[in-house]
């Protein structure tokens, strides 16, 4: 009778067991899935990812000369010096969600954004004439240029949205500096084209769209 409790509790203890690790695993997995779909969220409101983004092919087909890096002393790596301050700028500004707040009412938001470099057509115009041999680093400059003027014109946080992108690209994956992996690739520029021109076209369509003469 003894030994039959004994077997008893043995099982109970088991099933238990057993059952608080089924749970357990549950409870991991599910912990994995959120903490999937939170990191997904967190980097389409980073780089702008829309759904189905990665289902695109979206790479990298060419490069500029990286010699700008190595001549300390040259115009071109002035210009990447400015070029990374501008991005980190727009990090500052705009990400974590931060771009959604830029509405047109926000005065106190827009007031100050147009204060720093990040906004000063000067930034741009000083970044491409330092760097005008190569042509497709001058078409993206005027292409900043020009959602640079949507933006503070028509307050336009789809512009900030899209000068970002071009940041990003432009400093990570054209001039890559040394010790960083490049993350979250866009493919919005022309020094760095993608196998996959949608973004550059969306870019170029917005400028067209909401450019106004003048």
């Amino acid at each position: 009778m003894k030994q039959n409790k004994i077997a008893i509790i043995l099982g109970t203890i088991s099933i238990t067991a057993f059952l608080i690790t089924v749970i357990a695993t549950i409870i991991f997995a599910n912990k994995v899935l959120e903490d999937e779909k939170q990191k997904t969220a967190y980097y389409a409101d980073l780089y702008g990812l829309t759904e189905g983004f990665d289902e695109i092919d979206n790479e990298p087909i060419k490069f500029p000369s990286q010699e700008y890096l190595i001549d300390q002393g040259s115009n071109g790596y002035k210009a990447i010096k400015e070029l990374r301050v501008l991005h980190s700028q727009s990090d500052y500004f705009l990400m974590g969600g931060r771009v959604d707040h830029y509405t047109s009412d926000a005065d106190d938001l827009w007031s100050k954004i147009m204060e720093s470099a990040f906004l000063q057509q000067s930034s741009y115009e000083s970044i491409r004439d330092n760097l005008l041999d190569e042509a497709d680093f001058t078409k993206d400059m005027n292409n900043m240029i020009s959602l640079l003027n949507i933006a503070t014109k028509q307050r336009s946080l789809e512009a900030l949205r899209y000068m970002h992108r071009i940041l990003h690209d432009l400093d990570l994956y054209g001039f890559t500096a040394q010790g960083v992996t490049p993350t979250g690739y866009w493919g919005a520029t022309y020094t760095v084209p993608s196998s996959n021109s949608l973004q550059i076209e969306e870019i170029k369509t917005f400028i067209e769209k909401h450019t106004v003469s003048t």
